[in-house]
């Protein structure tokens, strides 16, 4: 390339004001450069999809354990409070 400077990601052509472009060679570099970026970036973003739907349904079956887990904590709480409750009358009993 006949640019003097070129960008600091990707290496496009900079020109500074003494340079003479080759347009063909320039233009085309550039392009092929950009091209070869955005597929790499195509590419990555296509396999994150994949990954970011596989951590949705896993998020979405962990909601639904949590939710059963808090539906049997609810009933165990339930139960053992009857069961003190049943605990006091048989005390009561006893001590009469």
């Amino acid at each position: 390339m006949s640019a003097t400077n070129t960008t600091p990601n990707i290496g496009l052509p900079s020109f500074i004001g003494t340079d003479k472009p080759s347009w063909l060679t320039d233009w085309n570099g550039a392009m092929s450069t950009i091209d070869t970026e955005v597929g790499s970036l195509k590419t990555d973003l296509s396999g994150d999809e994949t990954r970011i739907g596989n951590l949705e349904n896993s998020v979405s079956s962990l909601n639904t354990t949590v939710g059963n887990h808090t539906t049997s904590i609810t009933a165990l709480n339930t139960q053992v409070s009857n069961q003190g409750g049943t605990i006091n009358t048989i005390t009561s009993l006893i001590g009469n």
